[in-house]
């Protein structure tokens, strides 16, 4: 069941956001990094219950890796706080300055969306970096995460609102909505006078019900089903680091690759040593018929499997004509997150920079970087696949919106002036 109670405490934590400055937030925010360390064992012992659960109920690798919080991965969390006060707050920015013919001026300010209803999967991070972005950023933030991370989120929240009740003076910009049910994550999505915005971030069934049942703007935070192409003038020892760190460096995340295509003239050196990496990694290839060829795997059983998002030790492996093929396929099978091409020939690193539709284009680096951290953002609400004001890596800047401010000296318009509707 929705509690509106609860709605109604972001809304006016929303309106009471707007007239803090910057250093009251940053002041905020540092306390929190400092209570995340403070309680360090607190958040293990939850996350830790939520890890036995998750183990019980036969949850996937993937989901719990990313479920797993340790030392290193609070003091990231905590870091990521330090991160985001060192960014410039966006809020009340003049983007613009122009002089009407009749002298009115008219500005675009970056102003805070409103209420935010961020709905995640297993990754308790989530609830720092994405509460911590919405909160500089001027906005509200009701965060719904999956049933696997309840006991962490839980203890995270509660850490948010203790910091938040020391302050006095912010209201409850940060809550959780502690029933599970579908049926109040989908009452919640109707909820447009209190809610502005809807961020899912997760798989695809989840956004797909998200879409379904959302009346209110939804931003979403799609699969990373991502792609690194690589032609043949590309530098061997270059496309294989590129594609080892793309993929073994953290498989379970939505920046690794999942896709390789290789151009068809590439030297049998490449494969070899790809085959290499594969052997000491146990990276498994799915591979058409033509790596098949040049690789050890199984072979991809139709062309739906390259809509697969593996998000482990699995990769699919195409062996493509020439840049027009790769283009072809990426629009085919590409879900708008992050693209990679290796190549050092520039006319095809801007067709593919040019043509191919994604978020975020990585030419001769890891698909890795495709993260609001390594980019500058500080921490990021996630990587917007919706083409609508923000597209890629979600920070501050993207949690605002511009409206338009109008300075007048007791100017009115003629009802007959030209242009009335």
């Amino acid at each position: 069941m929705v509690n509106i109670e609860q709605l109604e405490a972001l809304k006016s934590a929303s309106i009471k956001l707007k007239s803090k400055n910057a250093e009251e937030k940053n002041n905020l925010l540092k306390h929190l990094s400092e209570a995340l360390l403070t309680e360090v064992k607190e958040i293990l012992l939850a996350n830790n219950l939520d890890l036995s659960n998750a183990k019980r109920s036969g949850v996937a690798e993937p989901m719990l890796d990313r479920l797993m919080l340790n030392q290193e991965r609070i003091e990231a969390m905590a870091q990521s706080l330090i991160d985001v006060i060192a960014l410039a707050d966006p809020v009340g920015i003049i983007e613009s300055r122009s002089v009407r013919p009749n002298g009115l001026e008219v500005f675009k300010q970056r102003v805070p969306i409103g209420v935010i209803f961020m709905i995640f999967e297993a990754r308790p991070n989530v609830v720092i970096d994405a509460a911590a972005l919405a909160f500089k950023s001027g906005n509200a933030i009701l965060l719904r995460g999956g049933k696997e991370a309840i006991h962490t989120n839980t203890k995270l929240v509660d850490i948010w609102c203790r910091v938040l009740s020391d302050a006095k003076k912010f209201g409850s910009p940060v809550q959780l909505v502690q029933d599970q049910s579908y049926q109040t994550v989908n009452e919640l999505l109707k909820q447009s006078d209190f809610i502005d915005l809807v961020i899912p971030r997760g798989g695809e069934n989840l956004i797909k019900s998200v879409v379904t049942h959302s009346t209110i703007p939804v931003l979403k935070h799609d699969k990373g089903l991502c792609h690194c192409f690589v032609d043949s003038s590309a530098d061997i020892e270059t496309a294989l680091s590129i594609i080892e760190d793309g993929k073994l460096s953290r498989p379970s995340v939505c920046n690794a690759l999942e896709t390789l295509l290789v151009e068809q003239n590439i030297t049998d050196v490449f494969w070899s040593k790809l085959q290499a990496i594969g052997d000491k990694h146990q990276l498994k290839f799915y591979c058409c018929s033509k790596s098949s060829e040049k690789l050890n795997g199984e072979p991809i059983k139709d062309e739906s499997q390259y809509d697969r998002e593996y998000l482990d030790k699995s990769i699919s492996i195409k062996v493509v004509t020439d840049i027009d093929d790769a283009i072809k396929h990426i629009g085919l099978h590409g879900s708008r997150h992050t693209e990679v091409i290796v190549s050092n020939d520039q006319s095809n690193i801007e067709r593919f920079t040019q043509e191919v539709d994604a978020s975020v284009i990585m030419q001769n680096c890891s698909s890795r970087f495709s993260d609001g951290g390594e980019l500058g953002l500080g921490a990021e609400i996630g990587i917007s696949t919706s083409k609508l004001h923000a597209y890629g890596p979600m920070g501050l800047d993207a949690l605002t919106i511009s409206r338009y401010l109008v300075q007048g000296k007791g100017h009115i318009r003629h009802p007959k002036a030209s242009g009335d509707h």
